[in-house]
């Protein structure tokens, strides 16, 4: 075999070995679908269920899930006994062993709806009247300062508003958000104390309390054992049944105070030394 013939014969054997290389297989095709308000999958009964999606028909041993995401104001759902309830939606009416569902988010300062007894009740809204089965909600989100509503004992009470007088199976609640600086109220004993408030008096069955938010450094106040303590504030003495309370936010760094043990230490505060029933602490950031 002369020359010419083995470089033929050598380029031929590379040639099979190269066509001999197994093929490359292909990705697999994705078959997710953007999702997408009222997509429907069905999916195995005890699989769970993802957030914002409701069951609204079963099989016995497959659930059809339905995507409530994306839902507007007044959109309705019916949903199965069981469904989960996404936050926003409330229970309009039983219908066997479904229940229609209705989305309450974009509703109106002063809106009522009809909800089913036991329904979520979404942040925003409280229970105004009881009627049988059903509940009436009103809308009180965007309320201005001093706003007043008449709620059904077990209705919830928003942020931020306090309950001014009880009376029987319903209480009065008083929106105190964007209070004055300094306002002081009346409020019922066991009402919510917002947020940057404090409990200056107590007479009885009612609590006064008053607004320190957006006070100046050194600011100090004497309030009511069992008065929340706002942040930033330390409890620089005991009397008896109050203390006296300090405002820390603003101070220099290097900054050393004495407070009561027990009092909170703000952030950004440690404690350098005790001191008998006090500690001194010293602000280092």
């Amino acid at each position: 075999m002369n020359h010419r013939q083995l470089l033929i014969l050598a380029a031929a054997l590379c040639a099979g070995a190269v066509s001999a290389e197994p093929a490359q297989s292909a990705a697999p095709q994705s078959r997710v679908s953007p999702l997408s308000f009222g997509q429907t999958q069905w999916i195995m009964v005890g699989s769970p269920v993802p957030a914002g999606w409701v069951i609204t028909r079963s099989t016995g041993t497959m659930n059809e899930i339905t995507d409530a995401q994306g839902a507007r104001y007044g959109q309705e759902f019916t949903v199965m006994l069981g469904s989960p309830i996404p936050a926003g939606w409330i229970i309009r009416r039983a219908n066997g062993n479904s229940n229609v569902i209705f989305y309450t988010v974009g509703a109106s300062y002063g809106t009522q709806l009809s909800a089913l007894v036991g329904s979520p009740i979404p942040d925003g809204w409280i229970v105004t009247r009881a009627e049988g089965q059903s509940n009436q909600l009103t809308y009180v989100a965007g309320a201005s300062y001093g706003a007043r509503f008449t709620a059904m004992l077990g209705s919830p009470i928003p942020s931020g508003w306090v309950i001014v007088r009880p009376n029987g199976n319903s209480n009065d609640i008083y929106n105190a958000n964007n209070a004055p600086r300094e306002a002081e109220l009346q409020v019922a004993v066991g009402s919510p104390v917002p947020d940057g408030w404090v409990i200056t008096r107590a007479m009885g069955n009612f609590n006064t309390i008053h607004n320190v938010a957006g006070s100046s450094y050194g600011r100090q106040i004497t309030v009511m054992l069992g008065s929340p303590i706002p942040a930033d504030w330390v409890v620089t003495r005991a009397n008896g049944n109050s203390n006296d309370i300090y405002y820390t936010k603003g101070a220099a760094i290097g900054t050393e105070l004495q407070v009561m043990l027990g009092s909170p230490i703000p952030a950004g505060w440690v404690v350098v030394r005790a001191n008998g029933n006090s500690n001194i602490i010293k602000r280092l950031s």
